[in-house]
């Protein structure tokens, strides 16, 4: 089963036009081409959606990461990755968002009509199952999202670095229960030594960053996100 309505996001136009040829080509109607974010968000809002094909790397100031994430703030929605990246980070920060699928540069229309169909079947079966929340709520202000992986005030997300969202998710998947300090800095910083000193820091500076959530220390064996 094919999606009926996709948003194609891409600022190539000859990519655009191929991924166009192939999808029209199963009776899927391409609601909008666009290349940039500001179009995106504004058509996104205005016009009906089944699916999204994303490029990361698309026109302007937000790139296609930035963009889907805040599309997911706004409704559920299948996102495919088109992308030429092969670096593992970029891989990595793509994968938080749980796309439905990535297409990689460059494509064959077997490629692309197989993972539309596999993505958006994906998607229909989870939507069949009980669904629940992937949401954890912090506080009247704040929520984690384990569908983003991101932290949100008043559905705002907040800017955290790499390091601070690590450890905000290792929190919130334990919420209400203490991490010990050697699990958080292992997390952090992997095999290198640091001191206790140095995570103490870390922590204060986080919750500066995130005044109103409640980030404990527990006998200094640990840190808990009550």
């Amino acid at each position: 089963m094919l999606p009926k309505n996709i948003i194609i996001v891409e600022d190539e136009i000859i990519t655009q036009h191929f991924l166009q040829e192939i999808l029209t080509s199963k009776s899927v109607t391409i609601v909008a081409c666009l290349d940039n974010a500001q179009d995106t968000l504004k058509t996104f809002q205005e016009l009906p959606c089944d699916m999204i094909l994303m490029d990361l790397d698309i026109l302007g100031a937000m790139d296609g990461l930035t963009l889907a994430r805040k599309l997911l703030i706004k409704k559920k929605i299948p996102i495919i990755f088109i992308t030429a990246y092969s670096d593992e980070e970029t891989r990595q920060e793509a994968l938080d968002l749980s796309p439905y699928g990535f297409i990689p540069k460059p494509f064959t229309a077997k490629e692309v009509l197989e993972s539309v169909e596999l993505g958006y079947r994906k998607f229909q079966n989870g939507n069949t199952k009980q669904t629940v929340s992937t949401d954890l709520i912090l506080t009247n202000s704040y929520k984690f999202s384990f569908q983003t992986n991101l932290l949100y005030h008043k559905d705002q997300i907040v800017p955290l670095s790499e390091k601070e969202a690590k450890l905000l998710s290792l929190l919130a998947k334990n919420h209400q229960r203490v991490v010990s300090s050697e699990t958080i800095t292992k997390e952090l910083w992997g095999d290198k030594e640091t001191s206790n000193s140095n995570l103490r820091n870390f922590i204060y500076k986080l919750r500066k960053m995130t005044i109103g959530l409640e980030i404990s220390s527990s006998y200094n064996s640990g840190y808990i996100l009550s």
